[in-house]
């Protein structure tokens, strides 16, 4: 019966200097030679992820990109996408003239930030500048995910802002890392996948999700294989069901290599 393991990217499948290791690597290899399923469930658009094949020549079955927002095939065919509305665009705006922490948003394609907020940066990603929200909402564009971003010494700040954005009736936030994502009400990473699961006709019990931030929780707690790390914090390990070092690790349970 073939399985499908779907990982998180950042902190899970990528290390610190955003590589992947080469035992993950090897043992994806050997999980797709054995004609299973590979899938990426991250909080970063397209851009973020085309790489993994670039790079590493990793086949993926699909993606649930932006947290579960855009979700797409394997040649990156849309096949489902839901946005956040300019009116609350532009309250996240103005949340962001009275902070420190940055704000960027995506169309699913590019990354985009705000002249008049400063400029964005974040490892080799890309992010177009525009000189305000009028000017990407006059474009028409339809923006699918917002993201905050902080550092490590701002978790308090970040957690606080989490927990006002989710008292907002038309989207849900949370903080994955230094970052919190915000997408449409009712889009996750756990909906995303259970959206694939019924197209597909997946049986639960053949699905297996890894991830090690907040915005994995809802993968983590809708299936019996969920995996997280030693290391992660402990009130996240709470809403896994099996303890691992690596993605290696995961994958050696799932195939009981």
């Amino acid at each position: 019966m073939k399985k499908f393991l779907i990982s998180d990217l950042d902190g899970t499948l990528l290390d610190d200097w955003h590589n992947i290791d080469e035992k993950n690597l090897e043992y994806i290899n050997i999980l797709k030679e054995r004609e299973h399923g590979f899938a990426i469930a991250t909080g970063r658009n397209v851009e973020g992820v085309k790489f993994l094949k670039d790079r590493y020549k990793l086949e993926c079955d699909f993606f649930i990109l932006l947290n579960g927002a855009l979700i797409m095939d394997n040649k990156f065919n849309i096949i489902r996408k839901k946005v956040i509305s300019s009116t609350i665009l532009k309250e996240l705006v103005n949340i962001a003239k009275k902070s420190e922490l940055k704000l960027f948003f995506s169309d699913g394609d590019k990354y985009m930030y705000l002249e008049e907020l400063g400029t964005v940066e974040f490892c080799d990603i890309k992010f177009s500048p525009y000189k305000s929200l009028d000017h990407i909402l006059n474009n028409k564009t339809p923006i699918i995910s917002a993201s905050f971003m902080g550092n490590k010494n701002n978790i308090k700040e970040l957690n606080t802002l989490v927990n006002k954005l989710n008292s907002f009736e038309e989207i849900d936030a949370f903080r994955n890392q230094h970052f919190i994502d915000i997408a449409a009400k009712g889009v996750s990473k756990g909906e995303g996948i259970n959206y694939i699961q019924k197209n597909m006709e997946i049986k639960s019990d053949n699905i297996y999700v890894i991830g090690d931030s907040w915005n994995d929780v809802s993968m983590l707690s809708a299936y019996k294989n969920s995996y997280t790390f030693n290391h992660t914090e402990d009130k996240l390990k709470k809403h896994a069901t099996n303890l691992v070092n690596r993605v290696s690790d995961c994958i050696k349970d799932m195939i009981k290599i």
